[in-house]
Parts: C-alpha cells; sequence; structure tokens
C-alpha cells in the first residue's frame, strides 16, 4: 500500500501495490481526465510524477509520490422523503386493470390489439410478459408511459418509477412510489463519464472509439443510484425511467453516436428518442429541441410553465453546457452557451458538485472567510455556489479588483487565497479559479443577450426571469448580481427554480397533457446558433469583467 499526494489539491489518497494512478483515482472514489477510459491512447491524463512527466493510466508508483494533476471528487449523495405528489385527471405513467379469461393469449399480437386498440405497438419485452399470462384467468394490471404499455404488473405489488436528470458533470434521480403517490428517495452522483472529458465536444469526440463504454458508463451510474434508493426505501427497482438530459446524453444513453451535433451546430440526428429497454427496464426520454439544446431543457420549459404564458420570459439552465429558452404561448427560440464545468465545480481546484462536504457559502469580511458547509463537517471543496458567493464577498470588500486578480487589501499570495483546511489538505481559491467563474458567467450573460437580441428584444421585455441548475439552489440573489451573473432586471423578475429538469419530468409523470408540451416545444423551438452571431463574442468580452464593462446595472447592485 502507497500513499499518493495530489498537487495543488493537497488530496492523498491510498493505491494498492499494482494500481496505476489513474486506477487508484478511480478506486477512491475520484475522477480524472482521460478520454480513452485510461487505455494510454490519448494522453488526456498526463501528469507529473515526481517531477516526471507519465501517463497516469500507464504509471504504476514504486513508492509513495507527489503527482501534478487535477482531480475530481465521485461522491454520491443519497437522501429519503415524503413528498406527496398531485396527479392531474390524466397522468402519463399509471396503472389500468383488464380482466382476461383462459384462453384469450393465444396469438399474442391479435389478443394485445383487441385488449389496446389504442396503444402504441408493443415492445418485444411487454410481448414476452404477456405470454406468461396464457393459461391464466382474472385480473391483471398493466402500466403505461401515455397510451404505450410498459410492462405487467404484480397484483397488489408496489409500482416504482425512476426520474432522471443526466448532466454533463452529474447524474440526479427521484425514485418514486406509483401506489402511494410520493417520492421517497433522491440521489446524485458525478457523471462518471468526466473521464472522457469535461465539456460536450470532448465526450463527442471521445465517444467515436468509446461509444458502447460510454453508453454502459451512464447506465451503470444511474443504475448504481437506484439500486442504492429502492434498498434505502423498501422500494422495488423502478419499471419505468423518465429521463431528461442534454441532447449529447441522451444520445450517448441510447447508444446513438452524436457525432453529427458537432457537425451540424442545433442538428442532432434526431431530437427525439426511441423508447428503449435497459436489462428490461422501461427508458422513455423527453425530446430535445437542438443538438446542443436538450430534454433537459424542454422539461425546464414544461416546469415553468414557459409556452403557457402570455407575455415572453427568459428559462436560464446554468450548466456546463449553459442552455436557454426564451418565449412565451406563441413562440420559442433557444441556444446555447459554454459556459464549461465551472457551474458544477469544475476547472476549480478546489471545486466539487453540491455533496456534503461542499462549501456552498462564504462570507467575507475585513477578518477573515466564514465558509458554509453542506452537512457541517471540514470541508471537502468549493461547490460553485461556494465560489459565487466567495468573488462576490471579495469583490465588495474591495479584495479582488473588476478583472478578478487580488488587491492588496487580501492575503493572497503569489495569486492563491487560503480559505481553511480541509478534509483531503488545505481549501483555497486563485486567479485561474475566480477567470474561469468569470468566463462562465459571461458565456451566460452573452448567451442570453444574444438570444433576446435575435428576436429583436432586450431584457426589459421580460416578464420573469427563470434561473435553473443545481447552482441555483444554493445561491444568493445578490451575489449573483454583484458578479453579473444574472440578467440585469428588477429582482421580483427573478425566480430560481432549481433542478428544473427532474421537476418538469415529474409534471409530465403527472399529467399527459405535459408529455404533449414538451413534443410541442421539441418540435417548435427555433434554434439560434451563436456560434453564427459575430456580436456574441463582443457580448462575451464586455461581461469578463465584475459586473460587467458597463454600467448595465445601475442601482439592481
Amino acid at each position: 500500500m502507497k500513499k499518493i499526494k495530489f498537487d495543488p489539491s493537497g488530496i492523498c489518497l491510498s493505491a494498492d501495490d499494482n494500481d496505476s494512478i489513474f486506477e487508484a483515482v478511480l478506486k477512491n472514489g475520484f475522477v480524472m481526465r482521460g478520454e480513452c477510459g485510461g487505455k494510454g491512447t490519448c494522453g488526456k491524463c498526463r501528469c507529473l510524477a515526481n517531477g516526471r512527466e507519465e501517463l497516469a493510466c500507464r504509471h504504476i508508483p514504486a513508492h509513495d509520490s507527489i503527482i501534478s494533476a487535477d482531480i475530481f471528487l465521485h461522491g454520491e449523495s443519497l437522501s429519503l422523503c415524503h413528498r406527496k405528489l398531485d396527479y392531474a385527471v390524466s397522468p402519463f405513467i399509471h396503472t389500468e386493470s383488464f380482466s382476461i379469461e383462459i384462453g384469450e393469449f393465444r396469438d399474442y399480437m391479435s389478443s394485445f390489439k383487441a385488449f389496446f386498440p389504442d396503444s402504441s405497438e408493443p415492445d418485444l419485452e411487454f410481448l414476452r410478459q404477456l405470454s406468461l399470462l396464457t393459461g391464466r384467468t382474472g385480473s391483471v394490471s398493466v402500466l403505461f408511459a401515455g397510451k404505450r404499455p410498459i410492462s405487467v404488473c404484480p397484483d397488489g405489488g408496489r409500482i416504482s418509477v425512476g426520474i432522471v436528470d443526466i448532466g454533463t458533470t452529474a447524474v440526479k434521480c427521484l425514485l418514486a412510489d406509483l401506489n402511494e403517490g410520493t417520492v421517497k428517495a433522491e440521489a446524485s452522483a458525478l457523471n462518471a463519464q468526466r473521464r472522457y472529458g469535461t465539456d460536450l465536444i470532448s465526450r463527442i469526440i471521445a465517444s467515436k472509439d468509446n461509444l458502447e463504454d460510454m453508453s454502459a458508463c451512464i447506465w451503470n451510474s444511474v443504475k448504481s443510484l437506484f439500486l442504492k434508493m429502492a434498498s434505502e426505501s423498501g422500494l422495488p427497482f423502478p419499471s419505468i425511467l423518465l429521463i431528461a438530459g442534454n441532447t449529447v446524453m441522451s444520445s450517448l444513453f441510447c447508444g446513438i453516436s452524436p457525432d453529427s451535433i458537432r457537425r451540424i451546430p442545433g442538428g442532432p440526428v434526431s431530437a427525439s428518442f426511441p423508447f428503449i429497454r435497459k436489462e428490461h427496464v422501461a427508458c422513455c426520454l423527453v425530446p430535445a429541441a437542438s443538438g446542443f439544446v436538450g430534454g433537459d431543457v424542454v422539461s425546464g420549459c414544461v416546469n415553468v410553465g414557459l409556452c403557457r404564458e402570455q407575455e415572453p420570459s427568459m428559462l436560464i439552465d446554468l450548466g456546463t453546457n449553459g442552455e436557454i429558452a426564451l418565449g412565451c404561448s406563441d413562440w420559442i427560440g433557444v441556444c446555447s452557451a459554454s459556459a464549461g464545468p465551472a457551474f458544477e465545480g469544475g476547472g476549480i481546484k478546489c471545486g466539487m458538485i453540491a455533496l456534503d462536504g461542499a462549501v456552498f457559502h462564504a462570507s467575507v469580511s475585513a477578518d477573515g472567510v466564514d465558509l458554509s458547509v453542506i452537512g457541517g463537517e471540514k470541508p471537502l471543496g468549493l461547490c460553485s455556489s461556494g465560489v459565487i458567493s466567495l468573488i462576490a464577498g471579495l469583490f465588495r470588500n474591495g479584495m479582488i479588483d473588476r478583472s478578478g486578480r487580488f488587491t492588496e487589501r487580501s492575503s493572497a499570495v503569489n495569486g492563491r487565497l487560503f480559505l481553511a483546511e480541509g478534509k483531503n489538505g488545505d481549501i483555497f481559491i486563485d486567479e485561474d479559479d475566480i477567470a474561469n467563474l468569470l468566463r462562465a458567467k459571461a458565456a451566460i450573460f452573452a448567451g442570453a443577450e444574444s438570444l433576446l437580441a435575435s428576436f429583436g428584444m432586450s431584457f426589459s421585455d421580460l416578464k420573469n426571469v427563470y434561473i435553473a441548475g443545481s447552482v441555483s439552489e444554493h445561491c444568493m440573489i445578490d451575489d449573483c448580481f454583484e458578479i453579473g451573473l444574472f440578467p440585469p432586471v428588477c429582482r421580483d423578475k427573478i425566480v430560481i427554480v432549481g433542478n428544473s429538469s427532474l421537476a418538469g419530468c415529474l409534471d409530465i409523470l403527472l399529467d399527459s397533457e405535459r408529455w404533449i408540451e414538451s413534443e410541442k416545444i421539441s418540435e417548435n423551438a427555433l434554434f439560434v446558433d451563436l456560434a453564427s452571431e459575430a456580436s456574441f463574442m463582443d457580448r462575451w468580452g464586455a461581461a469578463l469583467f465584475i459586473p460587467h464593462t458597463d454600467d448595465i446595472y445601475g442601482e439592481l447592485i
């Protein structure tokens, strides 16, 4: 057994004698860059091992080592709950009872059409389940998604439904009890695909040689979370999963190559995804709006009712692939501004997603920095809301300037500010971390402004601005205004909605009309390609400062 210390984070890990650095990182619940999955072909895991350049997936340390490389926490979070669901008259996922007599299931397709005349064509798994009813008599219960029959349910058995948000950085899930009408558990984990790259383009390129592995990677992450949630809650593993994700993640989950998205922005192989089975589990995916605006944003639009409003509003999903929707009941436009992983804790040396141990808020004063940690224990790292509040506090106190550089008022040494002693090493922030967050916020701001301009509108024309994404669950509105992340509108127009992707999937689960709405959004959304907007880069450059180059916020700050 050897000890491996990673610089600059200070994280220390244990490694078996025959483990490569890459394997040791994975075994300890962390992830490091490696688009080939550790096969030694991409060179992305190149690091300095005791001062010598090595590939982490090929280097087996002979003794305790110091490694210069970034690694990221691959933690899991799970909690039980009891959230009552409010079903509509016609829920999308529901059960129906049927009476059968002996001998009715001889020709399964004929019997299927007789019993389910309004249903979609069955898949082979459902026909297999029907075949098991041969010779039975009495009533059976059938689980449906819309008009599609999913499975034959055991008499009196409990039925669970899984809700999944597949993000570029994190996977988040809910487990619902269909019989009781409640959400019983929620869980999240870092997307294990992160080793193939932190952004969508890296994942698309990596999928050319690793499509099957990357598809299995997502499924195994999802399955692992639901196995744990089912065990903790006492529910069975879900019979059906309702899934939303960006278009690349949804494609990879289905085993479909996303390569055309990179080549023709806004043009995936298909905006809608096939109904599929993963190890007999039914999987239904919310349709996408374009190649870089996925089912997660479509689901979010359903949740906030964007297409049910008479006046135009905007939905901003803060994530690795910053997606923005603008519209009302008459029209909808969408765009994508690549923000990078900073809003999910990536690109920050002590960054992590919002799990136990993450600093989610920082109070800055002349006397120092006070950190608030999820779970209240010693900190493991900084999640994005913590970084946002820290930057805002440092700026208010004159410790960083408008470009994010430390001033003489700070106690920073060589561009690095020590914050606290953490579980795995010192917690700090440096000027590169600040620059990464400012680049991410600039992309979001410039994307929102460019989308409005393409429709001849300005921020003052908006009824509401809905802010979605995990970062919004912990962020303070004043901090976001301070750094220029939120659009310059009145505070009462800002509506924090958290994970609108999961919430929208729950809305769809409860109401068939919401599924129909998601299909209409997918079909009618107009994609605005920011890469072809000459003014986007000008807007992005102007937004790189705190809060902005121009005094567009006025008395809002």
